[in-house]
């Protein structure tokens, strides 16, 4: 570009960021050209932000892990075994049982090696079996080190911090995506996955639970017509049926939305017309007569990326075979929640959903019509306080 040196100076010291993607380990480097590189600070936790003092003496930078709050932490070249901690986010924190992280590794029927992120209950007792939440995207190992607070205001409901301290371990694993058959791949790895952990003797098989929202929503949406491994599951702003999706029209954006089947986050490889056994083979409202797992589907009435049409399509297919699934619609949301009464009430509906399923709690009210086996669509007109969540 205009005006940007293209060369690279080999004379002097440089500063390298060093990260090892199957340790989860970060840092950074010291590189001198005439002795080679050494670590400055690389450790198990997540290490950014780096700053350079003014006379290059000194650096600053940002680390955490999930059971340590962000701090600021400087360190002089001079003396690099000298490291201070500047700022510390949340020291209160210390009054306070707290969860933890570990990495895992498993393989896909492919023999692809995969790593997982595994967050401990707050408490954690060697010997006891705990029920367990799989959270699914595409990769989510990067959210090992990631400190959360706990907080009832959620865009999307979920929120790792709340579950370890409600008692469950929570599982973020990796995806490896075969093209043309992004559910199916989605379904051997996760199962891959969660069988890694139930191999470890801590967490109840009868009591493994599925969360996806957007992309991870439709994944969740398949999964749960393949395997009847998950007690209950959870998906919001979702596709349910790839073929309509594929032909959709989006007003917001002014596309089509063929692109993200063909050659995007879908990464079928193909158009429908040219592979549809492949479009039908991964899409969730063909198969829908196999769930048994009870469904929680929720939608923003405003969502932009995902037309609400269809996670309501396949809530109507689960009501016209009598299966458990409930719909929430937030009016006047989208995508996401962006206003803090649907954050708080879905994060709060959220975790009651599991508790009833996972952990033996009470039914609540807005369940009932589910509890008898029947769908029941909920209108989001008089949100859950945090009050009530208490009672």
């Amino acid at each position: 570009e205009q005006g940007c040196n293209k060369e690279f100076n080999t004379s002097g010291k440089h500063l390298l960021t060093a990260l090892a993607p199957n340790e989860r380990k970060s840092g950074f480097y010291l590189l001198d050209f005439a002795k080679g590189e050494s670590p400055l600070v690389y450790e198990d936790a997540e290490i950014s932000n780096l700053i350079v003092s003014d006379g290059g003496n000194a650096i600053a930078f940002k680390e955490q892990t999930f059971d340590e709050s962000p701090s600021i932490r400087v360190m002089s070249l001079s003396k690099p075994a000298a490291i201070i901690t500047a700022v510390e986010s949340n020291p209160h924190q210390k009054q306070f049982t707290w969860g933890s992280s570990k990495l895992i590794h498993y393989e896909d029927s492919h023999k692809n090696k995969l790593n997982g992120a595994l967050f401990y209950p707050a408490g954690y007792e060697a010997g006891k079996k705990y029920p367990m939440i799989v959270y699914i995207y595409e990769k989510e190992t990067y959210a090992l080190h990631q400190y959360v607070n706990p907080t009832l205001e959620n865009n999307n409901g979920f929120n790792v911090t709340n579950l370890t301290h409600q008692g469950y371990f929570v599982l973020m694993p990796d995806i490896e995506y075969r093209e043309g058959d992004t559910g199916v791949s989605a379904l051997d790895c996760i199962t891959a996955a969660v069988r890694s952990v139930l191999a470890m003797g801590c967490v109840n098989p009868a009591k493994v639970g599925l969360f996806g929202h957007s992309f991870g929503g439709y994944e969740v949406n398949f999964i749960v017509t393949q395997t009847k491994m998950f007690a209950a599951a959870a998906s919001g702003s979702a596709s349910a049926d790839i073929v309509s999706n594929y032909l959709e029209y989006k007003n917001h954006f002014e596309c089509l939305d063929l692109w993200h089947f063909e050659n995007q986050q879908y990464r079928m490889g193909k158009s429908f017309y040219d592979d549809q056994e492949a479009y039908h083979r991964n899409s969730p409202i063909e198969h829908a007569s196999n769930i048994t797992t009870p469904l929680l589907s929720w939608v923003g009435s405003k969502d932009n990326s995902v037309n609400p049409a269809q996670l309501m399509e396949l809530y109507i297919a689960l009501r016209r075979l009598k299966r458990k699934n409930i719909m929430l619609v937030y009016r006047d949301d989208g995508h996401v929640f962006s206003k803090t009464e649907n954050q708080v009430d879905f994060t709060c509906r959220l975790e009651e959903w599991f508790d009833y399923y996972l952990k033996d709690g009470p039914i609540k009210p807005w369940m009932v019509a589910e509890s008898s086996g029947l769908a029941s669509e909920q209108i989001s007109d008089h949100p859950i306080s945090p009050n009530d969540r208490m009672k």
